[in-house]
């Protein structure tokens, strides 16, 4: 085991076991630490136990919709035996490891903090880049989704060019203004349409039940399999459980709650997907099964009363999944800003307590992206965060190798790293699967993604050391001293600085910069309740270091 070391914890009175292994995050705290990244101004938490699984609900599904593609790509058995299989394959271990991870970093930052931990702030990094680029394309489906439905027949093409953009617009601004409400409201919000879109789908299947025959789920499919297609439609139906993560900081009880809400929101995505998409292949297996086709399959086996219902239904969904994905985009853009790595200006929160310039450079990013074809954007948002969770996955292996006898509040039940490995070994073939199955077009755009990912990691660095402008100080765990030596070269090119000058880190200039602040503007800071944290859990002491400060 690596020796352990608490980056900038002297001024706290709590020892290093009591912060490992306290039950809840906030026990963490004394009165002279700063609110935990993402937290609200004034120390308040807003989000509770049905708030998280609201929040985390719509992160991940949103209701049974965007599903029906699968049963066109591989006919209505194997489709079902995914949406059997998957939540077990991958969505258990992905849930699993976000319980435990938010516990441990119960801040804003959410996985970047995990991977930093893991590998330095350089791989933490490319993969909240990643991720977040992921989470911007995913936004861009749910207008296209919505007009899909609203137009009745899966052709929101046939629409008008100005109505597709009217629409498109009028979403994006509306629901952008919703999410930059705040947490409480954005969480309330979901829970309500939890429950509201599962009604109509509940009664379709309550209606449709009679007429479903089991020999129907076990009809040929006419053609060739698509096994890009279904593992992409099953794929992006069923991840994102690590973006509540970013919630952590806001979650009144992280350790008693996230287990919880994990365990419940995989109850619900999953049965939510498989019982109406059983009920209407057992009832319907000649339908024409497309993106947004759900409503008249609704209308042919109940009456269009149904498929009405359900089209509202489906638009109310879009809200939930859109407010959602954007709310964990920019919280996770500001607990990057919390902890120095994106500048000051990201991260200032509103008076409802949320991030508004990560608020609209999601927006503008869906703006830009809203016009791809629907199968695209899956494809390409599968690719992107397909490249982040491996990333998460060794992360987590690896702080399990580095730390093995360090308590947790809540632990998966695997003590080795080798039986951590096994653990994620089925989902990450699933991974590696996504990635060999893609088109060449989105593994070119993923590899500009990861180009520009380095070259805005190394801008930032480059900003930060020159005093472009302001960064919040560099807690020692995120200190660029830690990164690979090559990424280090190409911010000393970009500086003029060599590694090893004094000052050339990231965390003395930071710090130093810190400073120089005036007092009048570290009260603001502190009145406006964005100041960045220390890390709380595992967050404090996950970073391994050898005698002379270098991070191994």
């Amino acid at each position: 085991m690596k020796p352990m070391h608490i980056a900038n914890w002297s001024a706290h009175s709590k020892d290093e076991k009591e912060l490992l292994s306290s039950s809840s995050p906030s026990s963490a705290e004394d009165a002279s630490s700063p609110p935990q990244g993402g937290q609200q101004a004034g120390g308040e938490r807003k989000i509770g136990l049905w708030m998280l699984v609201g929040l985390t609900y719509y992160s991940v599904s949103g209701g049974p919709l965007g599903m029906e593609p699968a049963v066109k790509a591989a006919g209505p058995a194997l489709a079902l035996l995914g949406f059997l299989v998957m939540p077990f394959l991958w969505s258990l271990p992905e849930a699993l490891m976000t319980a435990e991870l938010s516990i441990a970093f119960p801040e804003a930052a959410g996985f970047s903090a995990w991977t930093n931990a893991a590998f330095g702030p350089f791989i933490s990094f490319l993969c909240s880049f990643m991720s977040w680029l992921s989470g911007v394309v995913d936004n861009a489906v749910y207008p296209v989704l919505l007009l899909e439905y609203v137009s009745n027949n899966g052709a929101a093409d046939d629409l008008p060019l100005w109505v597709q953009w009217t629409s498109i617009l009028t979403f994006t601004i509306a629901f952008t203004f919703l999410t930059w409400r705040g947490l409480d409201v954005n969480g309330g919000t979901c829970v309500f349409l939890t429950w509201f879109i599962l009604l109509p789908f509940s009664v379709f299947c309550l209606f449709a039940a009679p007429k479903v025959k089991v020999s129907n789920w076990l009809t040929g499919h006419d053609g060739p399999i698509d096994w890009r297609v279904l593992l992409n439609i099953l794929f992006w139906n069923l991840n994102y459980y690590d973006s509540a993560s970013a919630f952590a900081g806001d979650c009144k009880e992280p350790a008693r709650d996230f287990p919880r809400a994990m365990l419940l929101s995989l109850a619900f995505v999953s049965l939510s997907y498989l019982i109406p998409l059983a009920v209407a292949t057992g009832a319907a297996p000649d339908a024409r099964y497309c993106d947004g086709c759900f409503v008249s399959i609704a209308n042919d086996l109940v009456g269009n009363w149904m498929g009405g219902w359900i089209t509202a239904a489906a638009g109310l969904s879009c809200i939930g999944l859109f407010i959602a994905e954007m709310a964990s985009d920019s919280f996770q853009l500001m607990g990057m800003s919390d902890r120095g790595v994106l500048p000051k200006i990201v991260g200032i929160r509103s008076k409802h307590g949320t991030p508004t310039v990560g608020i609209l450079l999601s927006a503008a990013g869906v703006i830009a992206l809203c016009q791809l074809d629907f199968t695209a954007i899956i494809e390409l948002v599968n690719i992107l965060y397909v490249i982040a969770e491996l990333i998460e996955f060794a992360a987590f292996v690896k702080l399990r190798a580095d730390f093995p006898d360090t308590p947790r509040a809540f632990s998966i039940p695997v003590r080795t790293p080798w039986q951590a490995a096994l653990f994620f070994l089925p989902a990450s073939i699933f991974l590696l699967a996504i990635i060999g199955l893609s088109s060449m077009l989105s593994l070119v755009i993923s590899g500009v993604a990861l180009v520009v990912a380095i070259a805005v990691y190394v801008l930032t660095c480059a900003a930060r050391q020159q005093g472009w402008c302001e960064f919040h100080p560099v807690n020692e765990g995120w200190n660029q001293r830690r990164d690979p030596r090559w990424v280090q070269s190409l911010v000393s090119y970009a500086t003029g600085v060599p590694p090893d000058a004094p000052g050339a880190d990231s965390c003395a200039t930071a710090t130093l910069n810190s400073l120089n602040m005036n007092s009048t503007d570290q009260q603001q800071h502190e009145d406006n309740g964005d100041a960045p944290s220390s890390p709380g859990g595992l967050g404090g002491a996950l970073a391994p270091q050898d005698g002379d400060g270098a991070f191994i």
